[in-house]
């Protein structure tokens, strides 16, 4: 119809030019912004304005379509119809002057052209001298009125004109009963009749009978997935039958991409071809959202998560940015970057200066010099993105996005990309990467298409000097691209099973048609539009009128109802997750009628689930008990075994379940090496070990693989950075204070380690606003710490961040443990020393010459309890046995120092003798690290925690997949 009335226009008024959906978004902003508008202030943020005149746009539209003129709005009731009136207006005179013709009302322009002289020629070139229109419902004024133009000419050139072919419903269908179906239907053919019998000779109306067939099978199943595989499988059902692929059709109720992602993807698993009116909107694909990204980058402000969707983005050629030719190295650097960036607290940054700092920062403290590299090309990065946010004009905005995308590749897939995808497809016979990188094309493609669409409006309306900012050219971008999408055109495409909407296929003949999305609320209205209310629509006449919401339910259901009476099978599908909720009225229909009801799992293994492709098929096998490939049952058979172990504590370990055997003395060697602490120059650190007199696997873990829970830096970071702070801020404070007096003068001691406790953490520096009150927060810790030692007597500080190990000489040197008394009786011959490092954080000499030092660790969270000192808290006690051997002392004390919430510094414990006892159990905690150490040599690591809550903050949770509840022995012994 559409591009009929195109066509038809430009051959009758060639002057007259139709405006594109961007010209008419366009024109109205600019009619809004023309002057000032009784009660409406616009919103400054140039995207709101953006969605504010598409608002307006659609609301003129649907007018438009209606007839409605600027002087029936001015008549009319309430704020919106002054709106709209005064909108309408200006965007009338732009349109005019331009002559340009907005599409929605082009029908109007087209009657009166046709009434105005003569049409021999488009009579002759369309064939329109007996027309015959069939398939549509829904009948707008300015459809009928250029209609019954073409038809008073078709008829004074001696044809018979228009004839309007409606359905006619059968009472014996599935439609049963048809009143809903025939109202709507009758009530459409009624105005028509009641206005064309005032013609002398008007269009005649052509009734059609639907086929009586009922629908054959309802599918109904718990989700969208579930629906699309049975739909898919019908499909598949159909083909195996001999129906041909363009002769089946399926109904979907929208096309967004939530209603048909899942049917795309069980179509493209069933390896089907199908064709749609619209592909899957631009961002759908990482590099349409790459492509949008630079647009919302320059926009600002710069954000970390943005950057790296966009170093990763696949198809992306990040050369120019990283000093790299060959697309491999460009990507592996591009990928080294994004993740170094991971550990940048810098979430939001309004330049981009700020992420690159601190990259800078965070590179220097890692002391990696192989990635020096990587502030610069973060820097030509940003750079890229400051061009195009330098644009003054959309068309300059426009060249340089363009000219961004082919210089990073963007929708060019390379050679080496193509080959690889080829080579896939050519091993496997399908190749999802191909198709991705089709997508990813397209995506791109499309994307530059609305931007061109959106310059190309400006420059039809003179405005193409007009200044305009990135983010509002990015605004209306989106917007062009949503109501764009990648259109591959509507119609049937041969060998494709098409998917379409109901008003699409009224008319047309299908062998087999199969209906989704029948659930609750499937197939109603279509949103209104919000400035349209009850109370402009009753004041504007009655011939200008747009459709109310119930006119247009009732329509819908009238094409849905016509276009399954015009296939020969139908499926009726629908999916939902409440058993007590009603799906559309045409499945109840149905199911009263006894229609056959087929039920699709949840479960894609499940043994009625569809098999749509081998995977699929091979799943479903392997639930109902068939054998599984070799590797998959050695698989299993591991799996089994680890549930078994963690369902019996007092199972032996194995070798799939935390069991090293070290029979072989090359394996032992190996594993002693590579735990550590046979020999002072590879000590194993205490951290280390205390975490695995928690749980041996935890501690191996950390130790010998380096697992570490990797999170993403935040710019109000998570607690193990802030503790990272705080110490590295007492540490310079304390430092600075002693240099600067001490006790002797606490006021510049004070301001001393202030000042070096801002320049430890950068606080001094610029940073964002979280960022910086974490900063400060941690320099206020350190000072509270600080003013602590200067108040405390007895003990003066002597040393921050003392490590012993094989890094300092003696005294500080590896702590040895040698073998203990009762160690190695019976048959087995005590173990080697074992040797300790770590850093503690600090240490304080005794007043007054006093044999006596202090251990003191600083935390910022719990502090452990006394009676797991020297059991699984080892920290103090070791640090302990270490500083007694560096100072000699007579007396050693070690305690926790920490800070709550409100800044109060709180010393555990408190009193001198309970700070002698933690450090007097150096020998059980010696006693407990050999243990925990030899065994780990014997190759017991089992993940087996001493206490259940150590999983909870466990770096190495998701390595070991220890169930989260499994019987401990107490529950065995308890008989439970």
């Amino acid at each position: 119809m559409r591009t009929f009335v195109q066509g038809a226009l430009a051959m009758v008024e060639p002057d007259c030019g139709l405006a594109s959906s961007a010209v008419t978004r366009l024109v109205s902003r600019v009619a809004l912004e023309a002057g000032p508008v009784a009660g409406l202030d616009l919103p400054d943020a140039p995207a709101e304005r953006v969605a504010f005149a598409d608002v307006i746009d659609s609301a003129l539209g649907r007018l438009r379509r209606a007839g409605v003129r600027p002087d029936h709005l001015f008549q009319a009731e309430g704020p919106q119809a002054a709106l709209l009136a005064e909108v309408m207006r200006r965007a009338d005179e732009i349109l005019a002057q331009k002559s340009l013709v907005d599409p929605r009302s082009a029908g109007f322009v087209l009657s009166r052209a046709l009434r105005r002289g003569p049409c021999d020629a488009l009579l002759q070139e369309m064939s329109a001298y007996d027309v015959t229109l069939s398939g549509l419902l829904a009948f707008e004024a300015d459809d009928l009125s250029w209609l019954e133009a073409l038809h008073a000419r078709a008829r004074e050139a001696g044809g018979r004109g228009l004839v309007v072919e409606m359905p006619l419903f059968s009472g014996e269908s599935l439609f049963d009963p048809t009143d809903l179906d025939e109202e709507a239907v009758g009530g459409v053919a009624t105005v028509l009749e009641k206005r064309w019998a005032e013609l002398t000779f008007g269009p005649s109306i052509d009734w059609s009978p639907l086929n009586d067939g009922a629908a054959s099978l309802v599918l109904r199943a718990a989700g969208p997935e579930g629906e699309a595989r049975a739909v898919a499988a019908e499909v598949l059902s159909a083909l195996g039958s001999g129906v041909p692929p363009e002769s089946i059709a399926i109904l979907v109720p929208a096309l967004d991409d939530g209603t048909l992602d899942p049917l795309r993807a069980a179509l493209s698993d069933a390896r089907i071809p199908f064709h749609e009116p619209r592909g899957p909107s631009p961002d759908a694909s990482p590099e349409g959202r790459a492509a949008l990204g630079l647009f919302a980058l320059a926009s600002g402000p710069v954000t970390r998560e943005r950057v790296i969707d966009i170093l990763r983005a696949p198809g992306l050629h990040s050369g120019i940015w990283v000093s790299e030719r060959a697309e491999r190295d460009a990507e592996a650097k591009a990928a080294l970057l994004a993740h170094r960036l991971r550990d940048v607290p810098v979430e939001v940054d309004r330049t981009g200066t700020l992420l690159v700092e601190n990259l800078r920062a965070v590179i220097k403290a890692a002391g990696d010099g192989d990635e020096a590299w990587m502030p610069d090309a973060l820097t030509r990065m940003l750079e890229s993105i400051a061009l195009l946010a330098g644009g003054t004009t959309r068309a300059e905005i426009a060249a340089r996005f363009g000219a961004l995308c082919d210089k990073l590749d963007l929708g060019r897939p390379s050679m080496g990309e193509l080959g690889a995808a080829l080579r896939v497809e050519a091993l496997r016979g399908r190749s999802l990467a191909l198709k991705a990188i089709g997508e990813g094309q397209a995506a791109v493609r499309a994307i530059r298409d609305a931007t061109r669409a959106v310059v190309e409006a400006a420059a039809m309306l003179g405005l193409e000097a007009a200044p305009s900012r990135v983010e509002e050219l990015y605004a209306e971008v989106r917007r062009a691209g949503a109501t764009q999408g990648r259109s591959d055109g509507g119609g049937s495409r041969a060998s494709a099973v098409r998917i379409a909407r109901p008003s699409e296929l009224c008319g047309i003949r299908y062998e087999v048609l199969i209906v989704t999305g029948l659930g609750p609320g499937g197939y109603g209205p279509e949103a209104d539009g919000g400035l349209i209310d009850e109370r402009l629509w009753s004041t504007l006449p009655a011939s200008a009128r747009p459709p109310t919401s119930r006119e247009r339910d009732r329509i819908r259901r009238a094409e849905l109802a016509w276009a399954m009476g015009g296939a020969r099978r139908v499926v009726l599908a629908y999916s939902t997750t409440d058993d007590e909720a009603a799906p559309h009225p045409t499945v109840t229909r149905a199911l009263k009628s006894q229609i056959t009801e087929r039920v699709e799992p949840s479960s894609r293994v499940s043994r009625a689930a569809s098999r749509i492709d081998p995977r699929g098929a091979e799943l479903v096998a392997l639930s109902a008990g068939s054998l599984p490939a070799p590797l998959i049952a050695d698989r299993v058979s591991i799996e089994r075994a680890r549930l078994a172990f963690f369902l019996d504590p007092r199972a032996d370990a194995g070798p799939f379940t935390g069991r090293i055997d070290p029979a072989d003395p090359e394996l032992a060697a190996h594993l002693r090496a590579c735990v550590g602490g046979d020999m002072p120059s590879r000590p194993i650190a205490v951290t280390h070990i205390e975490k695995a007199a928690g749980c041996a696997f935890a501690g191996f873990a950390r130790r010998v693989w380096k697992t570490r829970r990797q999170e993403d830096a935040l710019e109000a970071a998570d607690p193990r950075e802030r503790g990272t702070q705080v110490h590295a801020a007492t540490a310079a404070a304390f430092q600075a204070a002693w240099e600067a007096g001490g006790r002797a003068n606490r006021r510049k001691a004070l301001e001393a380690a202030r000042e070096a406790a801002m320049r430890a953490v950068g606080a001094d520096k610029e940073a964002a606003p979280l960022r910086r009150e974490l900063l400060i927060a941690a320099v206020d810790v350190a000072l509270g710490f600080v003013a602590h030692g200067l108040e405390e007597q007895g003990f003066s500080f002597a040393l921050a961040e003392q490590p012993f190990g094989p890094s300092v000489e003696a005294p500080w040197d590896a702590l040895p443990i040698a073998p203990m008394q009762g160690e190695g009786e019976g048959d087995r011959a005590p173990g080697p020393s074992v040797f300790v490092e770590g850093k503690i954080d600090r240490v304080d000499r005794g007043d007054g010459g006093k044999s006596a030092a202090r251990v003191v660790d600083y935390k910022t969270g719990q502090i452990p309890s006394k009676s797991e000192q020297g059991t699984l808290h080892l920290q103090l006690p070791l640090y302990a046995a270490a500083v007694a051997r560096a100072t000699g002392a007579e007396e050693v004390q070690a305690l926790y120092l920490g800070a709550d919430k409100r800044g109060e510094i709180k010393a555990s414990p408190a009193k001198d003798m309970d700070r002698r006892a933690i450090a007097d159990k150096r020998i059980d905690a010696e006693r407990t690290a050999r243990k925990v150490v030899l065994s780990l040599w014997d190759g017991h690591i089992e993940p087996r925690p001493v206490k259940g809550d150590l999983c909870d903050r466990c770096d190495a949770r998701d390595v070991c997949r220890r169930p989260a509840v499994v019987p401990g022995e107490a529950d065995e012994e308890g008989g439970g």
